[in-house]
């Protein structure tokens, strides 16, 4: 799918959308742990679950290209300053989609937890 934001079926909560918008901030920090936590505890609130498994998801992306491009000297730590700006860049607006209810689907990141 496309990168873009995607409506949820049935209506989010001001509750529900707090606690995604947070879970996104909150990766800039902690990288995969927000999105592993709400992955894990919210799964009655399918919009929580969604957007946990989306940062999961993204924060191991990050995690592994990070560690790909710190081995490859000069072009590769460029490269990860690139992706170190994306990353602060795509949290930032999932975080407003998600404050606004909706999905967000980052650019480039592995689905490894489908």
């Amino acid at each position: 799918m496309p990168h873009s934001s995607l409506n949820v079926s049935s209506p989010v909560s001001t509750e529900a959308k707090n606690l995604a918008a947070l879970v996104y901030v909150f990766t800039l920090f902690f990288s995969f742990l927000p999105g592993l936590i709400a992955f894990l505890c919210k799964k009655e609130e399918p919009f929580v679950y969604e957007t946990g498994k989306e940062a999961l998801n993204w924060s191991i992306t990050v995690l592994i290209l990070s560690c790909v491009l710190g081995w490859i000297p000069l072009i590769g730590w460029l490269l990860a300053g690139l992706l170190f700006v994306t990353n602060i860049v795509c949290c930032i607006l999932a975080a407003l989609s998600a404050s606004k209810g909706l999905l967000y689907r980052f650019p480039f990141a592995f689905r490894l937890i489908a």
